[in-house]
């Protein structure tokens, strides 16, 4: 008896291409993984990562993808994007960025977007730029803060 691949993969338009099925029970099992919440520009982009290892992935993808890698235990792409979010965050995204970092727990993403605003934003009315929406996180910040010009 053959095992067949999970439904939610062979669904998906990336998945025309020959799968290698051993490799999809040996990531998966034979249980089938459901994912109605998954971007499926993300998926698609994931799945063309861990057949090619294409890391090309457009910006707006990044935290999907990085969400996506992190519930499917990718920890190493969940870093890859999360370092391409760091590098990509500027002044009109970066309160944003840690709000979302906060909310998905990416500890590390969390702190370099912490330093990031420190060094770019203090003295330009930060507390007013909506990063104390969560109080951990504006605690955090001001810890950062009294760190940086402390040191």
């Amino acid at each position: 008896m053959g095992r067949s691949i999970p439904n939610c993969l062979t669904s998906h338009p990336m998945t025309s291409m020959a799968l290698p099925t051993g490799l999809l029970l040996h990531c998966f099992g034979t249980q089938e993984v459901v994912l109605p919440d998954a971007d499926p520009d993300a998926f698609s982009h994931l799945l063309r990562h861990l057949y090619t290892g294409d890391l090309a992935f457009p910006a707006p993808l990044l935290r999907p993808l990085a969400e996506l890698a992190d519930r499917l235990l990718l920890p190493a792409l969940a870093r890859v994007c999360q370092r391409r979010l760091l590098a990509g965050t500027g002044p009109g995204r970066v309160v944003e960025d840690m709000l979302w970092a906060h909310s998905m727990g990416f500890g590390e993403l969390l702190a370099g977007l912490k330093d990031w605003y420190i060094q770019h934003q203090v003295g330009r009315g930060w507390w007013e730029k909506g990063a104390c929406v969560r109080v951990s996180l504006c605690a955090g910040l001001a810890r950062s803060w009294v760190s940086s010009v402390g040191a």
